[in-house]
């Protein structure tokens, strides 16, 4: 059941799942002071160099400097690289 509180759906993809022991969390958008994607990484905890690190909204590539909407998908995923 909803709440009437915005909230948003945060996942972390590969190493970071590892290493932070979840893949999926709801957070309430209203404790996230300025509705950026780099400050919800910043609110869970989450400490990596931001040029590591890929972020969508909704299934789309987008910015750390992103502002995040009620009931967005934020996803973030380590850089990857492969030959």
């Amino acid at each position: 059941m909803k709440n009437n509180a915005s909230q948003i759906k945060v996942l972390l993809f590969a190493e970071l799942s590892e290493k932070y022991g979840w893949d999926e969390k709801y957070l309430s958008l209203d404790l996230i002071e300025d509705k950026k994607a780099k400050s919800i990484l910043k609110h869970i905890n989450i400490n990596v160099a931001h040029q590591s690190i890929i972020v969508a909204i909704n299934k789309e590539i987008s910015s750390l400097e992103a502002t995040v909407k009620d009931n967005d998908e934020v996803a973030f995923m380590p850089i990857f690289t492969g030959g």
